[in-house]
């Protein structure tokens, strides 16, 4: 399963800079936090299934080595109508 090793959009490995998250309240976690906050400048969707997503946390399973705790704020969403 390559999901548990690679970010489904970009196809990179999860590193250091790269963390694997789980989005909220839908909770898929097949994307790294770079391709994520990417997104949330044009979205407030998931990719998967088009929940509106309000955050994300480390998926910390997968990263073992990551320094960051707690829940991501979206803050700079913009809605397009």
């Amino acid at each position: 399963m390559s999901h548990l090793t690679e970010c489904s959009i970009c196809l990179e490995k999860y590193s250091d800079e790269r963390k694997p998250v789980i989005l909220k309240p839908c909770n898929h976690k097949c994307f790294c936090n770079i391709c994520i906050d990417i997104l949330s400048q044009n979205s407030l969707n998931c990719p998967l299934c088009r929940t509106v997503v309000e955050g994300y946390y480390i998926d910390t399973d997968l990263a073992k080595t990551v320094n960051t705790s707690g829940f991501s704020i979206l803050s700079n969403l913009k809605l397009n109508y």
